[in-house]
């Protein structure tokens, strides 16, 4: 998950730092975080195309 990185960006990422607020992965809502990704992805249909054939199914 990248939860903390700006954006959500894949590439290029860049993480944001504070001298005054806390960037840590809050545990107490790890489970909740990580549930509700899973409800999310559970109907995803994830394949694995080069672009000439994604753009070919559309």
């Amino acid at each position: 998950m990248q939860h903390l990185a700006f954006g959500g960006k894949v590439s290029g990422q860049t993480f944001g730092t504070s001298a005054v607020h806390s960037q840590a992965v809050n545990l107490l809502r790890l489970e909740e975080q990580l549930s509700l990704a899973h409800l999310r992805l559970s109907v995803a249909t994830i394949e694995h195309l080069g672009w000439k054939a994604c753009v070919e199914e559309v």
